[in-house]
Parts: C-alpha cells; structure tokens; sequence
C-alpha cells in the first residue's frame, strides 16, 4: 500500500525490410551536397545553397522518405536551425531504414556510387524506431501498480512528457519548476486524481 511501479520504454521497435542508399540517391539526381544518416533520419548539407529547390524536387519523388526544407521541419522533429541543421531533412517511413554508406563494411560501401538506391535489408538489420511517434507501433509500453494506480484500467496511450509528474504526484510532491507534461489522471485511483 505504500509502493509504486512504473515499468515503461522511451519507444517500441518496428521492423525493417528496405535500406535506403541516401548517397546512391543523391548522386543519382546530381544534387551537390553530403548526407549525414543514421537509422530513420538523414540531414543533406548542400554543396551549394542554391540547389535546395532542385534538391528539394528530385528527393520529394519517393514514397520510402518525406524530406523537409530547413525552416519547414516537422513540429514532432523538435529541430531548430542552428547551424549544425542540414539543409534538408529526409525521415524514412516504415518500413525503411537511412545508413551512412561509411558505417556499412568496407566491402560493401561501393554501393554508394554504385549500387542500388533501395536495398533488402535482410540479414543486415531487423527492426528499429524513430518513426513518427504517431506510426502504429512506434509506442513503447507503460505498465502501474500499486499505490494510488487504478486497479484493472486500460488506458489507450500516455505521453512521456507526463511520465514525470504523474511520478511526483503520485509521491504528493510538486515539480520544483515548471514541466511540459501534466499529470496523467486516467489510470489513477480516484481519491487521488486531482490537484
């Protein structure tokens, strides 16, 4: 009657079946630039700043990534502009996968001249996460009991954010400043839920 236990993941893990070569790509289109990948998300620095339509235009062409043009980012990317943000930003949709070709053995990274622009991820990488967080499946998991949790109640979904003062209300404290979350008073016991 005195104890708690959260048991939750930062997200969950959908599976791959596709790479996508973002170098491949780019140098297919000529577009003059470098991309910087690793897992669903790629940013394409441009060699020239001039060529973000062009480039904008040949990449918007796929239906494994959407791409971005720096200053019309997704709100959910939580990107700013500082000046380590590419000029473009490519997020692969599920079921695909963005790589650097340097991260690939040596004996392979030929392919990103070369190879083909979407690769059979089979054997190489089976699942990862980083999508939207509103792609069915990307939740993690949130499991309560004890003190103060409703016992048997299903919620639909949590937020993160709320995770943390949930826990504090929970424990009767406050958040020494403000937070972005709020307390989630859906799977609390009724007594106490509320201010």
């Amino acid at each position: 009657d005195r104890t708690t236990l959260f048991v939750t993941t930062d997200h969950g893990m959908m599976p791959v079946t596709d790479l996508v070569n973002i170098e491949r790509i780019l140098h297919w289109h000529d577009v003059p630039g470098t991309a910087i990948a690793s897992g669903t998300s790629a940013f394409i620095y441009l060699d020239e700043p001039g060529a973000a339509d062009a480039a904008f235009e040949a990449l918007s062409g796929y239906e494994e990534f959407d791409v971005y043009r720096r200053g019309g980012f997704p709100a959910y990317a939580r990107l700013g502009d500082g000046p380590r943000v590419g000029d473009l930003l490519v997020a692969a949709k599920p079921p695909y996968f963005i790589e650097n070709a340097g991260r690939w053995p040596w004996f392979l990274r030929w392919l990103a001249r070369f190879g083909p622009r979407i690769t059979p991820a089979a054997g190489l990488l089976a699942a990862t996460h980083g999508y939207r967080g509103d792609e069915p499946g990307v939740a993690g998991i949130f499991y309560a009991w004890g003190a103060g949790i409703a016992q048997g109640r299903e919620v639909p979904s949590l937020r993160s954010i709320d995770l943390h003062p949930t826990a504090l209300h929970v424990l009767g404290l406050e958040p020494g400043r403000p937070v972005d979350g709020q307390v989630a008073e859906a799977f609390l016991q009724e007594q106490m839920a509320g201010p």
